[in-house]
């Protein structure tokens, strides 16, 4: 079992936040957690592309909430959820992706966000990652025990990109995505980048990649692309200002139009996933015949 695992004794309770619906859990010390189900989750790499971001936020010394696993386990107490929770946690039984659960925490808006220059290394972690799922409706950031922490990375773009071999850095529609964001600055000091990539000094990628469980990854490719994006991330100083100036040249596009292209792409997305691993069962069992 990897170092960061915790198991699950009991369900508490369902945290009604956007559509996933995640679970509050306890452990056998009574310490309450977050789990991401994967039955709920948006896109079948969403809690893999998650991980990898939190571990390297947390390895970069930025904002990011500390991420763990959860072992959801056969038999355990799930008395205080719905039958459709069940269900779902049934479907996700195993490692899911979780948080420490904060009673208090308070969702931080999009206008207190806003032009916070204490908040530029994450906004240049999101363009790194290409994260398009901070909004101003929906920041992802929230302040709990009196210490900021961002979360749900799972739209990071770049991140997917390595992991099912697609280029989003020149998608319009992603950059688009991206420059909604309430951390958004169209001029950021080259100062401000130098010393953001001076975190990567003593960087290890294959920490991150060693606490992730190889069950999650389908093929080895998709191992050795996460590798050489974790291997190139230090040299990209320059690519990263270029992306900025770059997105604010683009055009104005309304949040409709944006969020209307979001969800047509999620939807191929998902059909193309659904296709490919009908095509792999398919092979895997005229091999067994």
């Amino acid at each position: 079992m990897f170092s960061n695992t915790i198991s699950a004794l009991r369900v508490t309770g369902v945290h009604k936040r956007g559509s996933s619906r995640p679970i509050i859990v306890q452990d056998a010390s009574g310490a309450a957690y977050l789990v991401k189900l994967r039955a709920s989750l948006s896109n079948p790499h969403a809690q893999l592309v998650d991980f990898i971001a939190c571990l390297m936020g947390q390895a970069l010394q930025l904002p990011v909430m500390p991420a763990c696993l959860v072992n959801l386990q056969i038999g355990m107490d799930m008395q205080a959820v719905d039958v459709e929770t069940r269900e779902a946690i049934q479907k996700s039984i195993g490692l899911n992706l979780a948080y420490p659960f904060f009673q208090n925490a308070e969702d931080l808006p999009g206008e207190l966000l806003k032009g916070n220059t204490l908040l530029i290394p994450l906004f240049l972690f999101d363009c790194l990652l290409l994260n398009i799922d901070r909004t101003p409706a929906n920041t992802n950031v929230l302040r709990a025990e009196g210490t900021l922490y961002a979360f749900d990375f799972e739209a990071s773009m770049r991140i997917q990109g390595a992991i099912i071999d697609q280029n989003f850095q020149d998608s319009p529609m992603v950059l688009q995505q991206l420059r909604r964001s309430p951390l958004w600055q169209a001029e950021i000091a080259k100062e401000e980048i130098t010393a953001f990539f001076q975190r990567f000094e003593g960087f290890d990628p294959d920490q991150i990649l060693l606490q992730i469980p190889e069950i999650w990854f389908e093929n080895t490719a998709q191992l050795q692309r996460l590798s050489a994006f974790f291997q190139a991330l230090p040299d990209q100083a320059d690519a990263l200002n270029h992306l900025i100036q770059h997105m604010s040249a683009l055009p104005p596009v309304s949040e409709k139009e944006l969020r209307d292209r979001a969800q047509e792409n999620q939807k191929k997305f998902t059909e193309q996933y659904a296709e490919d691993l009908r095509l792999r069962i398919e092979m895997q069992n005229k091999k067994w015949k």
